[in-house]
């Protein structure tokens, strides 16, 4: 098993401790997901510390709540390249490797705002819903 994070090693290590704990061998890795060139690396780091990636389940998420009125590009560049183009990045770079083996399993989770939207959150929406 192998677990990916942005900021928060504390609760990355406690995630993957769950796991540990009961025999299942782990991994943690920081990246940005955000940038292709960063998944792409950490899609290589699993396969050489596992030897293999079954399934990949692309569950980043973040908000940065403002009416459109208040928000500045950056804040809709940044939700879109966690939300939407990290799902993107990962699944290209895990692609490969499934079709390689015949085998494998992409696993989006999206958002109830992608599917309704929500005041303050048309970055988020727009991320989701894609």
């Amino acid at each position: 098993m192998a677990v990916g994070y942005s900021r928060d090693r504390e609760t990355a290590d406690a995630f993957i401790g769950k796991f540990t704990d009961e025999g299942v061998k782990g991994s943690i890795h920081q990246s940005n997901i955000g940038s292709a060139e960063d998944c792409r690396r950490t899609v290589g780091e699993v396969n050489e510390q596992h030897g293999r990636l079954d399934i990949l389940i692309n569950n980043a998420g973040i908000t940065i709540d403002k009416t459109v009125l208040k928000m500045t590009d950056e804040d809709w560049y940044k939700v879109i390249a966690v939300n939407l183009s990290g799902a993107f990045f990962m699944s290209q770079a895990v692609l490969p490797h499934t079709i390689d083996r015949g085998s494998g399993r992409i696993v989006n989770i999206s958002s109830i705002i992608g599917e309704m939207g929500n005041m303050g959150q048309a970055n988020s929406a727009a991320s989701k819903s894609g």
